[in-house]
């Protein structure tokens, strides 16, 4: 056990894991065609390649796109400064729902990833290449943590998850924390695993979305960061009966007062 309650993955442990899935038995998340890895070289936002010399700042949302940080920032303060999909006539905050990445907002829903590139096997473009297993397979489905931003093999963090889990306390509802093989990092399986999903895979996209949902219920958003709550406007109008309670002792007073000048 970490310090914090988290389990560490021993590397005997996470190598045992590495043929895990080869059979086809448990697995979870659906491939694409063999060449789905091309997808992630490249901005989903710009298209720019996210490799090379200029060597760009990589980041991820919650639905798995990859981007080029400096085009979604550009993004951001375009969007802001048009007012469109963000505040409406009466600044309220909305979403258009026709743009792809309406969910781009701020910083705190895109998270710096770390990709190792290599060559592949023809030497023509990058691959992504998990650091721990040194997967280089165009068909090989890769994840990233939130609280690191490592990217691996998705099929070395659910083998974890799966061997931990029968080995552990079953009354911790699988919210075991354990450290990232690549480093040492502690994260939950349950809510800090992004699939990259170039394609909108649809088992990754529900992978990704119950894993987006169990933050926000912890008031998280995709970077982990607080959600911002708005703060409620305090209801200076009276309550109803204090209202008519009020109108009536008017009334009686004015009667009253209409009554004395007759007499005068």
């Amino acid at each position: 056990m970490g310090n914090d309650g988290g389990t560490i993955a021993k590397r005997q442990d996470i190598l045992s894991l590495h043929s895990y899935g080869k059979n086809g038995e448990n697995e979870k998340v659906q491939i694409a065609d063999d060449d789905e890895n091309s997808d992630l070289t490249k901005c989903a936002l710009s298209s720019s390649l996210l490799y090379g010399p200029e060597d760009p700042v990589i980041v991820g949302d919650y639905k798995g796109k990859l981007y080029d940080k400096l085009e979604v920032l550009k993004y951001m303060l375009k969007q802001k400064s048009n007012n469109n999909d963000f505040i409406d006539t009466k600044g309220n905050e909305v979403t258009n729902i026709s743009s792809p990445f309406s969910h781009l907002r701020s910083l705190r829903d895109i998270i710096d990833v770390h990709v190792n590139w290599k060559l592949n096997s023809a030497g023509l473009r990058p691959t992504i290449e998990c650091p721990v297993t040194k997967e280089l397979n165009s068909n090989t489905v890769y994840a990233y943590l939130r609280p690191c931003g490592c990217v691996l093999s998705f099929k070395i963090l659910e083998g974890l998850d799966k061997y931990f889990s029968e080995k552990g306390n079953k009354s911790d509802n699988g919210m075991k924390d354990f450290d990232c093989p690549n480093c040492g990092e502690m994260f939950c399986f349950k809510y800090d695993v992004v699939i990259l999903n170039p394609r909108d895979v649809k088992e990754r996209t529900e992978f990704n979305k119950r894993t987006f949902n169990l933050l926000q219920d912890l008031k998280l958003t995709h970077s982990k960061k607080p959600m911002k709550i708005k703060k409620k406007k305090k209801d200076t109008s009276e309550p109803k009966g204090l209202s008519d309670s009020r109108k009536r002792r008017e009334d009686a007073d004015e009667t009253t007062n209409l009554t004395k000048k007759t007499k005068i």
